[in-house]
């Protein structure tokens, strides 16, 4: 066989391996649905699968920390309920010792149960986390406690709760702040005054203690609408999550899912293409060998 016969024979044998290796990419296309299996098919839309797979990455979870800041926020206003009914129920209480209308050691031990629901109530924590302690959420000391030296209740906590990042660039706090954490405070102490007045029977100072623990009581419905508020700004960006994720997919799938017909023309044709180059390739190999007969 000459020289330039044999590179020719080789020539055509690696056509024949690069048209086979087309051949079976379509037939993986065919049976897959899609067009691109791994980064080395396209090695630029393989890079911007990637940055797609983490984005989305981020987006599920963002809504992993949107959900539990949203359970921590509903965990918040529910607490808050509950102390706004156990409150009106003092303001109830007061109102009967100003008008002599009770024993006031009954009414005296009805503000000792509320008081004792309203510290438990105070002290709640989600997932480890103190809903009214400010940025002392994970501390090991509840934020609520009575200090037996002054008699009154104390606040441990301090300070704005933590950020939660739901989004790119956007944080969200399901705590209340410093200053409402303090009008629990007030609650807590307004009801030691109004317990002290009904004993000793002071019409007046129940009427005070009432009027603190009634602007308390605001405070604490204030608390509430903002950590509603919160849930509904959390419902927005959890929208505008769940559309950028859906983007991405259906950009994705756009991207890299093959026509069916597009691709079985294709195939017809790599399977022509294969079909005539054997041919080829096997008569001009059969042309050489007579060279030496």
């Amino acid at each position: 066989m000459r020289i330039s016969d044999a590179s020719t024979a080789y020539s055509l044998i690696g056509q024949l391996q690069n048209l086979k290796s087309r051949q079976s990419s379509l037939e993986e296309q065919l049976v897959t649905g899609k067009k691109v299996t791994s980064v080395a098919d396209d090695p630029a839309l393989g890079g911007t699968l990637l940055n797609s797979q983490a984005t989305r990455e981020r987006l599920v979870q963002f809504h992993t920390n949107a959900t539990m800041a949203d359970n921590m926020a509903q965990s918040g206003v529910d607490t808050l309920s509950y102390m706004k009914k156990e409150i009106d129920l003092s303001l109830k209480v007061a109102e009967s010792a100003q008008n002599s209308t009770g024993d006031s050691a009954a009414l005296a031990s009805q503000i000792d149960n509320i008081v004792s629901g309203l510290l438990s109530a105070a002290n709640t924590s989600y997932n480890g986390d103190y809903l009214f302690a400010g940025s002392k959420s994970s501390s090991d000391t509840a934020p609520f406690s009575y200090d037996e030296t002054t008699r009154q209740y104390v606040y441990n906590g301090s300070g704005e709760g933590r950020q939660i990042e739901v989004a790119s660039g956007v944080t969200v706090s399901p705590f209340t702040s410093d200053d409402q954490n303090q009008q629990i405070l007030n609650a807590l102490n307004s009801l030691l005054s109004l317990k002290n007045a009904i004993t000793s029977g002071d019409a007046d100072a129940v009427a005070t203690a009432a009027d603190t623990l009634q602007s308390a009581q605001d405070g604490i419905t204030e608390a509430s609408s903002d950590l509603g508020t919160t849930q509904s700004r959390l419902d927005l960006i959890e929208a505008r999550n769940a559309s950028i994720y859906t983007n991405l997919d259906n950009a994705e799938e756009s991207a890299t899912n093959s026509d069916e017909n597009e691709v079985t023309v294709k195939l017809l044709a790599a399977q022509n293409a294969y079909s005539a180059s054997l041919q080829g390739t096997a008569m001009l190999l059969r042309t050489s060998l007579l060279d030496y007969m």
